[in-house]
């Protein structure tokens, strides 16, 4: 993303502005219903490769959302002997981006100009959601002139001990979250999809693109410079057409996205920008209903589980490009894949229906949707039902985000875990898939995600995800739990491209597989939410009928 690329949640922002205009994009998959949650059915069945879901951006804290108790399958039931599951956050904006935190973009100098506030609800909402270790990747004009102590968040009074290199570079920021538990922060940064990750030391230059004109030797020569400051070269925005894809197969990345939910916003509705209904054409105020009334049982007033909101922003089409791309990498070398976050905290909305003739226009059109016209009314924030904005830190970090087997809850491990592969990734707003886990037994013993191993002898075993458990956000008993749906698919990954290689439905139970040809295999879980029902309530309910990505592996490799 390049420094002045905006969040995902931004983009969804002038994409209800460019249909506030009139500039409709091609939105088959999206809102169509009148009276409820305004989607259209058509999305619902996901094929074997293509399950309708996606992703999301930016955040504000206090919503840390009910609490089930507990850490929910974290422990990693069968994470073998050797490693635990540490909950990572890759691509994370704090107030340091020129674009985060409702865009403070005159801002500069050190971490004390900056929005203490949403520094503090970013921080909050990162204990609230229990993560262990974020990646933060903030814009490089604005890292580069930062401290080390800046860029890692670090304030003094709060009880922060550093994780340091044998060298004493500072690797992570160690925040107490005041429950005994503590969130490592680490610091990396985000140009045109370059996404380095876990910097120990500045980088000699920020300026180098993975984009379309970038050449090889000088993204070989860049990958030095990342790893020789202690880092991981990621790449993001995998969906975006001038990341090319024979690009990504001939440079030595470590990893790169196959989700960011900049580009499911995008594929859903097309454009850029951060606010809704500014430069607006009030003629297309009935096109702008149509647009937003998906949110209407989401917003205040509604009655709907706020963070379900998600559901509308999924089922409108996934952004397949990004997932593609990894598995065609997969075809031809090894890749570490993420679901990256980018999340900002930067989304507001102009006030459409000023004036009297607009504010008569919007009454007449948005009868049937009196949360949204309040929101159109006042502008500001988008707000939900439970008095927090949309793009809240909280409720992104809720979603989604990655689960890496360490052998401790260090930034170091973590990135060792990522460099090799040891990664799995959820869309945790579905629930916690409990003891999920992939790995290998042969010859070479029990080998985790990301090791390569012989095709002689060699058995793929597949921990089915548990029922989907509540543990942050919406909740559910035990029988609705039962009602969801599960189907996990693995896929086998070679020259030829990608091929189903099993499949299997059901939760919970312990399965193998034999392979008889080599490949990178990996996992995807697909879920029906029947269990999210209740808690979508009458005009949202529908949603609960679709198939969504849940749970996404990385590879082991078969040779």
């Amino acid at each position: 993303m390049r420094s002045q690329r905006l969040g995902a949640a931004q983009v969804l922002a002038v994409a209800l502005a460019a249909a506030a205009v009139g500039q409709a994009c091609d939105r088959a998959n999206t809102i169509s219903t009148a009276e409820d949650a305004g989607l259209d059915a058509g999305d619902a069945g996901a094929d074997a490769g293509d399950a309708g879901d996606g992703g999301a951006d930016a955040g504000d804290a206090g919503d840390a959302g009910g609490d089930a108790g507990g850490d929910a399958g974290d422990a990693g039931g069968d994470a073998g002997p050797t490693y635990q599951t540490a909950r990572v956050i890759v691509h994370l904006h704090s107030p340091i981006s020129h674009d985060a935190c409702d865009g403070h973009d005159d801002f500069s100098g050190p971490l004390s100009a900056r929005d203490q506030t949403c520094l503090q609800q970013l921080e909050d909402a990162l204990c609230a959601s229990k993560i262990d270790v974020a990646f933060l990747t903030d814009h490089p004009s604005y890292v580069a002139e930062q401290t080390r102590e800046d860029a890692l968040l670090s304030r003094a009074g709060r009880g922060e001990t550093w994780e340091d290199t044998d060298a004493g570079e500072h690797h992570g920021n160690r925040l107490p979250c005041g429950d005994g538990r503590a969130v490592l922060l680490a610091t990396g940064v985000e140009g045109t999809h370059t996404l380095p990750i876990g910097l120990t030391q500045k980088l000699p230059r920020y300026t180098v693109d993975t984009a379309a004109g970038a050449t090889v030797p000088d993204l070989q020569q860049l990958t030095s410079e990342i790893h020789a400051a202690g880092g991981l070269y990621f790449t993001a925005h995998s969906e975006e057409t001038d990341l090319p894809l024979a690009l990504l197969q001939q440079i030595q990345s470590d990893g790169m996205e196959w989700y960011n939910p900049h580009g499911n916003f995008k594929h859903l509705y097309g454009g850029d920008g951060n606010q809704i209904g500014a430069d607006g054409d009030y003629s297309q105020i009935g096109a702008t209903i149509d647009t937003l009334k998906g949110l209407e049982p989401f917003l205040s007033g509604g009655s709907a589980q706020p963070d379900l909101v998600y559901l509308v922003l999924l089922n409108g089409g996934f952004p397949v490009e990004g997932e593609q791309k990894v598995f065609d990498v997969l075809s031809q070398r090894r890749i570490t894949a993420v679901v990256g976050s980018d999340v900002h905290q930067n989304v507001s909305i102009a006030p459409v229906c000023k004036g009297t003739a607009a504010t008569l226009a919007c009454q007449a059109a948005a009868s049937a949707y009196p949360n949204l016209l309040t929101q159109l009314l006042a502008g500001g924030q988008v707000m939900l039902a439970d008095g927090v904005r949309l793009d809240s830190y909280a409720r992104i970090l809720r979603w989604l985000n990655n689960r890496v087997l360490v052998t401790d809850r260090s930034v170091a491990a973590a990135e060792e875990g990522l460099r090799v592969g040891r990664v799995w990734s959820v869309f945790a707003v579905f629930g916690e898939p409990g003891a999920f886990a992939v790995w290998s037994e042969g010859a070479q013993g029990r080998t985790e995600l990301g090791s390569e191993v012989t095709l002689a002898g060699t058995t793929l075993h597949v921990r089915l995800p548990d029922a989907p458990a509540p543990e942050l956000g919406a909740q559910w008993t035990p029988a609705d739990a039962a009602k969801a749906t599960v189907r996990t698919v693995l896929w086998r990954i070679d020259a030829s491209g990608k091929t189903q290689a099993a499949q299997w439905t059901g939760t919970g139970t312990e399965v193998t597989f034999a392979p008889q040809q080599t490949g990178a295999y990996t996992v995807e879980s697909y879920i029906t939410p029947h269990h999210l029902e209740t808690a979508l309530g009458s005009k949202a309910a529908q949603l609960a009928n679709n198939e969504y990505r849940w749970v996404l592996s990385n590879a082991i490799y078969v040779k």
